[in-house]
């Protein structure tokens, strides 16, 4: 898929972590491991250099990884509860990025 993006010249590029929820679905399916998700992340900011990579669904399951994330150059964030979960709140998501130096 980050390949394809990369040949029509996406722009901006959600990325979504799979939240398996009960009564869904996909609710057996197995979470990727923390080293799945950061290379996903890795290749499609390598396939994709100009487009913005934005965290999306599921960041409350990789909230213990996001600093690592963010160091393979995600560009912006979706906040607050917008899908089918609770989410960070913005007030959270500004503070952490301030204390890793970013200017918010």
């Amino acid at each position: 898929m980050a390949i394809i993006l990369q040949k029509w010249e996406i722009e901006s590029i959600p990325i979504n972590v799979l939240n398996p929820i009960p009564g869904t679905p996909l609710e057996g399916s197995a979470r990727l491991s923390d080293e799945e998700i950061l290379t996903t992340m890795a290749l499609f900011r390598f396939t994709n250099p100009r487009a913005w990579i934005r965290f999306a669904g599921g960041r409350t399951l990789i909230v213990h990884i996001q600093d690592k994330s963010l160091r393979c150059e995600i560009n912006a964030t979706i906040v607050g509860d917008m899908l089918t979960t609770k989410g960070i709140t913005m007030e959270e998501d500004i503070a952490h990025l301030k204390s890793l130096g970013f200017e918010c």
